[in-house]
């Protein structure tokens, strides 16, 4: 992973952290001074797992938006689908 590819990167990244709703990153300059190389704030929705309500059920949640780099301009689009599988259906599935 190189510098002129990390926003993309790490944009991709973003919609999965739920924690996270903006990365910025600086390098130092020629004079040790700290220079912004991007500054990514993720607008849209994002996944919910875990829920704030344990016993609340996730089914199909759609999630979208964009990532959009504030230095350059530049926007990501994403969107994704979120469920929690039943293991214990599946694997009686699955048995002959």
């Amino acid at each position: 992973m190189f510098i002129n590819d990390l926003a993309t990167q790490i944009g991709v990244l973003l919609p999965l952290l739920r924690s996270l709703r903006e990365i910025q990153y600086w390098l130092p300059d020629s004079q040790d001074n700290l220079t912004s190389q991007f500054h990514l704030l993720l607008e849209g929705s994002r996944r919910i797992y875990p829920s704030e309500t344990e016993n609340e059920p996730i089914d199909n949640c759609q999630f979208n938006g964009n990532i959009l780099d504030k230095l350059s301009g530049q926007t990501l689009q994403f969107a994704g689908r979120e469920s929690i599988l039943n293991i214990l259906d599946d694997e009686e599935k699955l048995k002959p």
